[in-house]
């Protein structure tokens, strides 16, 4: 099986304002977000890029993750809270409550092969259904995580398999690098299962 190619990462950090950031930016929340998020949010946060659509974020998450996010980053994604002040902030959270709607998918799965979703499945039970429960299909709610684990049907669709494989290997966010020690052949197979998973081909 051929290997799964390495993606980049998020850029280190978002473009720069210029030096005089207060007299060249817009100082409403779609202005911030062109300044510091359209790059790795494209389209004004509604299509996924080198980060994933933000329509319905606020539903998902709650306001305080959201601020904290801005503020800190999480996994791949750089803090602002050096470059931003807290009324900033709030005028771009306000801004993510205008997306509203269902994320925007970037791809929808090819279905895999057979033998490889049925040695993926097997794997995911091993390495990750206690976070992911239903074998992917619900949210890790009640197990003390913030945001909850997520259902994976949306992750596989919205994210590269190059960026997934990375994640099981990697790890992020909250997320343990769960495939350290998996083979390129293992991580493929879990990542079939996912595919299965989000076209509802996988089987119980």
């Amino acid at each position: 099986m051929p290997s799964i190619p390495a993606i980049s990462r998020f850029p280190a950090v978002a473009p720069a304002p210029s030096s005089s950031p207060t007299a060249t930016r817009s100082e409403t929340g779609a202005g911030l977000f062109a300044a510091f998020c359209e790059s790795c949010h494209p389209q004004g946060g509604h299509a996924p890029g080198a980060g994933p659509s933000l329509r319905g974020v606020v539903h998902r998450h709650s306001a305080d993750f959201i601020r904290q996010q801005i503020r800190s980053g999480r996994g791949d994604m750089p803090g602002f809270g050096d470059r931003l002040s807290e009324e900033e902030i709030e005028r771009l959270l306000g801004y993510l409550r205008t997306l509203e709607g269902e994320p925007t998918f970037a791809r929808t799965p090819v279905p895999p092969d057979p033998g490889a979703v049925a040695r993926g499945r097997a794997l995911f039970q091993q390495r990750c259904a206690s976070c992911h429960l239903e074998g992917g299909r619900l949210p890790g709610t009640g197990l003390g995580f913030e945001p909850p684990a997520p259902v994976l049907v949306d992750v596989v669709r919205r994210h590269t398999p190059a960026l997934i494989a990375r994640q099981i290997r990697e790890g992020g966010g909250q997320m343990p690098a769960v495939g350290a020690d998996l083979t390129e052949e293992e991580v493929a197979d879990l990542i079939a299962y996912l595919s299965a998973l989000a076209i509802g081909s996988e089987g119980p």
